[in-house]
């Protein structure tokens, strides 16, 4: 069994700071092709600057037909990091995008 993430594509939101920042740099060194997520685009300028293999895209998740533009741009993802931070108590299938618009974003 191959374990590899070796030219996996994966997509990391939430990357412009800590766990998703650090997880973009761990990813990227293991091999991966990654797609880092963030609506900071100071912090994503400098993850690129760390580590030129790693593909950026700045939106602000809230913006349903912002991220989807974005997004479709991608041509195919292996994996995603859903590490955007917020905490809606809710089973992940059972999410609309009601309990997003509902968020406080703050």
């Amino acid at each position: 069994m191959n374990n590899s993430l070796k030219g996996k594509k994966i997509v990391v939101t939430g990357a412009g700071q800590g766990i998703g920042n650090e997880l973009c740099k761990t990813l990227a060194g293991m091999g991966a092709k990654v797609v880092a997520v963030s609506r900071s685009a100071g912090p994503l300028e400098a993850l690129k600057a760390e580590c030129p293999t790693i593909e950026t895209i700045s939106v602000d998740l809230s913006d349903w037909n912002a991220t989807r533009a974005v997004l479709a741009k991608i041509d195919r993802a292996d994996g995603l990091v859903n590490n955007a931070g917020i905490a809606i108590i809710k089973p992940y299938d059972q999410l609309t995008e009601k309990d997003f618009d509902e968020y406080d974003w703050g």
